[in-house]
Parts: C-alpha cells; structure tokens; sequence
C-alpha cells in the first residue's frame, strides 16, 4: 500500500510539471504523457472493479493549473483524460458564455490520441470574475462534467485532482413496469478524492400529448429536501457516511409507461483544494418500456421548462445583462434559434452571445444580450426536420416610480 501510494505521489508530481512546462516553454514529453495516460487508466479500472457492472466515466479531470502570463493576462489549464471527442465550453459563474462579460479572451485545446487533453482559457487580468466553469460534454454519450474554478486575484497554484465517483446503472439496466413504476440503487464515494460530497439531484422528462401536441412533463427530487412518498419521483432510504452517500431512486410515471422519458441524474462535490471550488458529473438514462422503444416519441418537439421568466422587465439595474435560456427535446433532436416579432416580421436576433449544447434527444441554448435589447417579443424556435415548436418571452421596458 504505501509503495502504491508513492507511486501515484511521484506521478501526480510529473504531471503538474508538464503542465507548468507545457504554459511556460510550449515543450511536451511524449513519453510521459502516456505513462500517465497509462497510469489513470488503470487507476480508474482498479477503482470501479468492486462496484460491479455501472456505467464508466468517459471524462476525468487531472489537474488544474492558474498562472500569471506573459503581459496582463491570466492563463488557466486543465488536463483532463477523455475516452470520447468532447464539446468543452468556457462559462461564467452565472453560466453565460465566457465571451460576454470578459472579451479578449483566448482559449486553446489539445488533444492527443491516447486520449489524454490539455484546453487552456488566457483571460485579462482585469476580468473581474470570482470562479469560471469549464463544462465538457463527452459527445454520442449522456456523460457531462462541469468544474467550478477559483480565479480570484492573481493565484498561481497548480492542483492534481482525484475525482470522486457517481455510481449510476445503466439504461440498459433499468427495468420499467407497464404502470411506470422503477427504482434504482445511485451512490457516491469521495474516499480517494479531493472532494466531499454535496448534493444529488434526479430530473425527470417525458412527453405527453394534449390536444394534438406534445408537452413536456417534468418532475426533479434533491438530497437535501425531505423524502415524501406520495411524490412521483423520490431519493429514498439515504444514507451518508464520511465518503459515501448512498440512495435508492425510485419512479412512479404513467408517462413514462406509455411514452418512455430522459432521467438525469447529477452529482456535486465540493473541492478541498485552492482551485477546484466544485465538481459536477451529469449522467441522462434514456428510458424505456418496450425493446426498440425510443425515450422520445418519433417526430416531437418540445420546450422544457427553464429559469427564465416568461416576462423580463428592463430596469436600470437589469440593462447590462439580460439572458434568455431555452431547452427543448425531440426525436430527432432539435436545433434552437431566438428570433424577434417586429414591424418587419419574424428576424433572427444577432445582438447576442450564442452558448449552445447538445446532447441525445437535447439542445440547450443560452442567449446573452451584448447591448440592451429593444422591447417586445422574442421567441426560441426548435426546429426538426419533423416539426417545430415555439416558446415567447416578452421584454418590456419598466414604468418609472
């Protein structure tokens, strides 16, 4: 054990020295880079050998590194392994695209064919901004991950880290009754990371159809909210130790019995270290009752529910930074665009910066205003190549007192 241990010391210390080698010379060693491939792979495989058949994690964050480049500029990196292509975007603490509130920036990302990236973010020294999130989604997979970094001030740190594990079956393995009825066993397990454990969320999508068109029903259950067993989802029999959390999710939707659905279920951990504040794992189980069943019905477009409101007033406070978030569903999946009702009719709207996600049967858009948008109508059009559906929010200028 202890000899184990000073191996995974000495290799964590060669891979923060790349690291800082590879911001300061742009010099790689080829050779070490595979050792530590190498080295996390088996890692991570003598990890997950005692928890029998869940899903494997296609993305694992290594290390992060802030450091004082060369002008007025600060330089963030991260090295994660990634067994998928990945769709990596750099957002605000707030979740807006990086490029709204910090223009200048630069990123840059690596990636090599054994798997292991590099994707660095050089960011003003003035940015004024406390964390920044990465988010990489792992693509034709329901896998995402998301860091919360520290970028207060002028730190230099170099962090390795050790992620902690979310234990989730998979599709495969959920069995669905004809009354919609499931329940699954879901745990946590901080005890070889730098983390400890937050929260545990479950969301629950599936479409029904009313009056000709289909709607979006949606139903979530959160670790720290009392379990009441008439809800129709449910985190039940929790248990948490020192680094475990442990839950058994259980499901009782007619919806998803009859039409299938999309349950996805996140983990949160809180970092222990200087850099990493947070760290989020999102896994999306597709479900189904029947064999060759899809989680979305065939020819369907639909809006999710979102946090913003329907009604957005222009205030002197709200001037600078009005956002509209839209996410729809549909088989196939959607594309998402904001337009505008005017005098002219129905424009695209380009005064905007433009954050877009994609994931089985799911988009997710962010529109952040760059200016101050003119009052009146805005609609987030999805569009499939078998349908479309709109969601409307008004903007308005508000009375003076």
């Amino acid at each position: 054990m202890a000899g184990r241990n000073l191996m995974e010391t000495f290799c964590w210390t060669l891979l923060i020295f790349v690291t800082f080698l590879a911001l300061n010379s742009g010099v790689q060693s080829t050779a070490i880079r595979e050792e530590l491939l190498d080295f996390n792979l088996h890692k991570q495989s003598h990890q997950n050998q005692d928890y029998g058949n869940w899903q494997e994690t296609p993305i694992q964050l290594l290390s992060v590194t802030s450091l004082l480049g060369s002008g007025p500029f600060q330089n963030v990196t991260i090295v994660f392994t990634a067994s998928k292509s990945v769709d990596l975007h750099w957002l605000t603490d707030s979740e807006i695209p990086i490029e709204h509130l910090a223009p200048g920036v630069e990123t840059f990302h690596t990636a090599s064919g054994e798997g292991l990236n590099e994707a660095t973010i050089k960011l003003p020294r003035n940015h004024g901004l406390s964390t920044l999130k990465v988010n990489l989604v792992a693509k034709n997979t329901t896998f995402e991950l998301q860091a919360v970094i520290d970028v207060t001030g002028n730190i230099q740190h170099s962090e390795r880290i050790s992620s902690f594990t979310f234990f989730v079956p998979s599709s495969s393995e959920i069995g669905i009754s004809n009354s919609g009825k499931t329940q699954f066993h879901v745990f946590v397990d901080t005890s070889q990371s730098t983390f400890k454990f937050a929260i545990v969320t479950a969301d629950l999508y599936s479409l029904v159809k009313k009056n000709f068109t289909y709607h979006v029903i949606e139903k979530s259950a959160y670790s720290f909210q009392p379990d009441i067993t008439s809800n129709a989802l449910r985190l039940a029999n929790r248990t948490q130790q020192e680094n475990t959390y442990h839950a058994d999710l259980l499901m009782d939707s007619i919806a998803v019995a009859n039409n299938g659905g999309m349950l996805t279920m996140l983990s949160g951990c809180i970092g222990t270290g200087k850099l990493v504040k947070m760290l989020y794992m999102r896994r999306t189980l597709l479900l189904r009752t029947k064999v060759g069943m899809s989680p979305i019905p065939a020819d369907t477009v639909a809006f999710i529910t979102t946090d913003t409101p329907r009604n957005i007033l222009l205030t002197q406070s709200s001037k600078s930074l009005i956002v509209i978030r839209c996410t729809a569903v549909g088989n196939p999946r959607p594309v998402i665009s904001l337009m505008k009702e005017g005098h002219q009719g129905v424009t695209d709207v380009s005064n905007v910066t433009i954050f877009i996600a994609q994931y089985p049967f799911r988009t997710a858009a962010i529109y952040a205003f760059k200016s101050t948008p003119e009052p009146g109508e805005y609609m987030c059009v999805a569009k499939s190549s078998k349908g479309v559906s709109r969601r409307s929010y008004l903007i308005s200028q508000a009375q003076k007192s």
